[in-house]
């Protein structure tokens, strides 16, 4: 397994990446059981290996899930709520 950190997310939440070069993402589900972060500037996902939830492992994610909880994040991905922004149309 790789080095990770577990975190809670809110589907259609914004965040900002603290490496280079920043951006600001959104998390969303891509897959039945997986999800990512879509760049909002490039509109393209930022990592190649999908997120996973503990809670989810081997099963399909319902459609009613908003808040995902246990999603294991790689340490190398620092990632700030952001507050109060729009999304570029």
């Amino acid at each position: 397994m790789f080095p990770c950190y577990f975190r809670t997310f809110k589907l259609g939440s914004i965040y900002e990446t603290d490496t280079y070069p920043r951006r600001i993402v959104k998390f969303i589900k891509v897959t039945r059981k997986g999800y990512n972060l879509l760049d909002i500037e490039t509109n393209k996902c930022i990592l190649k290996h999908h997120l996973y939830s503990k809670e989810f492992f081997h099963k399909e994610i319902p459609e009613d899930v908003v808040v995902v909880k246990s999603v294991a994040v790689r340490n190398w991905l620092v990632l700030k709520e952001v507050i109060n922004i729009t999304e570029p149309k």
